[in-house]
């Protein structure tokens, strides 16, 4: 957890696609990390093959008891 204040916050939408982002950066650790979050079926697919599978099974089990997913991401960048 970020124990000081965020210096930079965009917000990016995209309506095609479900999905929508934050990138951020805070002034302590100069990190800057995106947050994606969409749609069960959009984010999925831009997450590594590796996670897919598990991603796949925990929405499909949410989906079985009457629940609705939004899946969450985030990635650290670098300034280039």
């Amino acid at each position: 957890m970020w124990s000081s204040s965020i210096t930079y916050w965009q917000t990016f939408r995209s309506p095609a696609d479900q999905a929508d982002g934050h990138y951020c950066q805070a002034p302590a650790t100069n990190r800057i990390i995106l947050y994606l979050k969409g749609a069960d079926m959009v984010m999925i697919d831009r997450c590594k093959p590796i996670y897919r599978g598990y991603i796949q099974d925990e929405c499909d089990t949410l989906a079985r008891e009457g629940l609705r997913t939004l899946v969450i991401t985030q990635k650290e960048l670098n300034e280039d």
